[in-house]
């Protein structure tokens, strides 16, 4: 049974499939290239801190007058240099997590409003699908959960 119906009803679960009407935000498009960034720019510094941790000098020897050189510096202090490029591939990841939690969160909310019913209310070894179409279209599904496919262990 398929119903092409987009008008504010609620649908239940012998409803489905349903087609419906969902206008969800588009992803920020800088905000995901502030998390590529970061997380590039994270990938690239702790792998100089990881080179100069591994292949680095045991002792650092420069002028005290001078000064270190950029290349003594990165050779004195390895672990923060690491640490600081993990801590903004941390950081890239949070920015493009939040992105998709707020996606995820506004399509739960447009969900709820159009269907009676949550997934615990779906017969057993069922699950929602939700395939999108055009147009800010969807159609919503209930199909058989896939069964976990056993590995053979050696």
């Amino acid at each position: 049974m398929e119903n092409n119906n987009f008008q504010q009803t609620k649908y239940s679960p012998d409803d489905l499939p349903v087609d419906l009407y969902l206008e969800l935000p588009e992803p920020s498009g800088s905000r995901n290239n502030i998390s590529i960034l970061f997380i590039v720019i994270g990938i690239i510094i702790g792998l100089v801190g990881g080179y100069f941790m591994i292949s680095g000098p045991e002792t650092v020897y420069y002028d005290p007058v001078a000064g270190m050189t950029f290349t003594q510096f990165l050779q004195a202090y390895p672990g923060p240099i690491a640490t600081l490029g993990v801590a903004c591939f941390g950081i890239g990841n949070a920015i493009a997590k939040s992105g998709h939690q707020k996606l995820v969160s506004e399509l739960d909310k447009q969900l709820s409003e159009k269907l009676d019913f949550n997934e615990d209310d779906l017969p057993a070894g069922k699950m929602l699908d939700i395939q999108p179409l055009e147009d800010g279209q969807y159609r919503v599904s209930s199909i058989d959960i896939p069964e976990k496919s056993e590995q053979k262990s050696w």
